[in-house]
Parts: C-alpha cells; sequence; structure tokens
C-alpha cells in the first residue's frame, strides 16, 4: 500500500519544517474559554498532512499510470482543487480570522464548484442538478461539522482514518482507483500526524487541516455513495460528526442562542468538562464511529440506519448519563 506508507512517512518528515515556521511566525492558539488547552500551541499542522496526502496520490499515478476504467479527469481535478482551495482558505482564516459570513460565502461557492464537476462527470442513479445541488449542501455542512469537531487532541485524526479506512476497503471492493488511492493516501497522513497532536498536542490541525481534510472526506463520502448507489454507505462512518454538530445546533437554536457564535456545548466538550481524559473522549467518539460501521457492514442498510439512530441517541445522551469527575483538559 504505496499510498499509505509515503503519505505516512512524508506527513511525519514535513511537520518539522512546517512547525517551526509556524512557531517562528508566533502562529498560536491561544487558549480562551472555549479551549480544551491550558498552553499556546501552535496551529496549521494540517499543511504537513496535506502535503503527505499529496505525495501518497502522487506517488500511485507516477507507478501506476491510470488506466481506462479511472472517472474522468475532471473528477480528479475537481477533487484535487476543491481540496486545495478549502485547504487555502483556512490558512487565511489561521493567520487572520476570516469573517464569519464571508468564510461561509467562500465555503459555498466552492463546494458548489466540486459537487458541480461530480455531479456533471460521475455517472449515477440521480439526476446531475440534484446531485449538484444536494451535493453542494453537503460538502459545506461536513467541512463545517469537521471543523466544529476538531476540538481535542487526536479526535480529528483518528475520524479521518476510520472514514479514509472504510472508503479506502469499499474503493478496493470496487476497483475505484482514484477513492481508493485518495483514502489510503488520507489514512497514512493521518497516522503520521497523531503523534504530533497526541498525547500531548504539540501542533493542532488548524483550518486549514480541518477545512482541508474535511474537503475531501466528504468529497469521498459523496463519491462513494454515488457509486455505490447508497447513500448510507457514504454516510456511515462520518454519522457521529454529524449527530454531534446537528444535536448541538438544534440544542443552541431551541434556546435561542446565535448559531454562527463560537461555543462550548458539543457533546465532546461537554465530556470533557465532566472530567474525561482526551483519550478517553476520542475514543468514545471512535467507538460509536466504528460500531456504526461494523453494524452497516453486516445488516441490511434499513436495519443499520436504525441502529446507528440508537448509537446516536446513546451518544448524545453520554454528558446525562456519565457522573463528573475531576475536571481534565490537556494540551
Amino acid at each position: 500500500m504505496l499510498e499509505f506508507v509515503l503519505a505516512m512517512l512524508t506527513t511525519a518528515v514535513v511537520m518539522v519544517p512546517v512547525l517551526a515556521v509556524l512557531r517562528r511566525h508566533r502562529v498560536l492558539d491561544v487558549p480562551n474559554a472555549r479551549s480544551s488547552h491550558v498552553s499556546l500551541v501552535p496551529r496549521g499542522g494540517g499543511v504537513a498532512l496535506l502535503v503527505g496526502v499529496a505525495v501518497g496520490v502522487a506517488s500511485v499515478v507516477l507507478v501506476k499510470p491510470p488506466s481506462s476504467a479511472t472517472p474522468h479527469p475532471s473528477v480528479v481535478t475537481g477533487l484535487v482543487c476543491g481540496v486545495v482551495l478549502f485547504g487555502l482558505l483556512g490558512l487565511v482564516d489561521d493567520l487572520s480570522d476570516v469573517d464569519a459570513r464571508a468564510r461561509l460565502a467562500l465555503q459555498v461557492l466552492l463546494s458548489v464548484g466540486v459537487a458541480t464537476t461530480v455531479a456533471v462527470a460521475v455517472p449515477s442513479r440521480w439526476s446531475e442538478v440534484l446531485v449538484a445541488v444536494v451535493g453542494s449542501i453537503w460538502l459545506v455542512s461536513y467541512v463545517n461539522a469537521f471543523n466544529f469537531m476538531d476540538g481535542i487532541n487526536a479526535i480529528s485524526a483518528v475520524s479521518a482514518l476510520l472514514a479514509a479506512s472504510w472508503f479506502g476497503g469499499l474503493a478496493a471492493h470496487d476497483s475505484d482507483a482514484v477513492v481508493y488511492a485518495a483514502s489510503w493516501a488520507l489514512a497514512g497522513a493521518s497516522v503520521g500526524f497523531l503523534p504530533w497532536n497526541a498525547p500531548r498536542a504539540r501542533v493542532f490541525l488548524g483550518d486549514v487541516g480541518s477545512y482541508g481534510v474535511g474537503a475531501l472526506i466528504g468529497s469521498l463520502a459523496l463519491l462513494t455513495a454515488l457509486r455505490e448507489a447508497n447513500v448510507w454507505l457514504g454516510l456511515a462512518p462520518l454519522a457521529v460528526y454529524l449527530v454531534d454538530t446537528g444535536g448541538t445546533l438544534v440544542r443552541r437554536a431551541s434556546r435561542g442562542e446565535p448559531l454562527l457564535r463560537a461555543h462550548r456545548s458539543h457533546v465532546y466538550q461537554r465530556l470533557l468538562d465532566l472530567g474525561l481524559s482526551h483519550p478517553a473522549v476520542t475514543g468514545l467518539v471512535t467507538l460509536a464511529g466504528m460500531l456504526i460501521c461494523l453494524f452497516t457492514l453486516l445488516l441490511p442498510t434499513a436495519l443499520a440506519v436504525v441502529v446507528a439512530v440508537l448509537v446516536g441517541a446513546v451518544y448524545l445522551a453520554l454528558p446525562r448519563l456519565i457522573p463528573p469527575r475531576a475536571t481534565s483538559v490537556a494540551s
């Protein structure tokens, strides 16, 4: 699995100069009332992860040129451009905060571009207009969900690893070269990033990482759903993030709280406030995701969705089920 190994090694090695640059230019995440850490930590490590993904995918193209079975080149171009541009938007946000409305408008524009390209170039059972519209809403929603959930050590890298392994496994079964290469490159890059982010965080992904990785995972989910003609197969490994983000938005809306204002009310944050450690919370999120994926493999889709709803309900209830402990905050 060449793309996995090269992406992992590249991410780990490139992180050294990236971290030095971030420290030199004081690109730091400053703790505040909403933070889950207490010390200054460089943000922007997602640059190394995205470079790792790029090297992993490029290695496959160089060693094994695309065959006639490879999807239309515009799909690859759209995927690459989308991830790069989302990452650049995140990098600008890391360096100088972008107005929330302007940021959302740019995210929508990029999502429309990627989703429309996929809708036109990838054959599916659904109409191009439907794919373009739903795909655009999906991409901007998931990029923000991934960004919102990137708040504790290891959670993003482990969740990306789970999603990448899922999409990569399905792509291997269906001989989908593009999704296969991108998925396993992302898996390798996530493993390469983990030692830098856990158990003690020496660097955070930053918006450059959460936007870029979120866009890549969202695109892989869209391509998988179209290829399999099954939306749930695209959503299964991402369900916990969607449940946490969706449940939080509903809770805040019901209380009349501004949805665009930063907060600390996600389930994973509330679990941390109860005293659970970063590894414990990341483990709970990962366990829930793995259970949903497992039952999706074992059960018909309709039953798997029912199980996912039950798992999601239990996950949302965890802050009320777990007794408080001594507060655990890590860097």
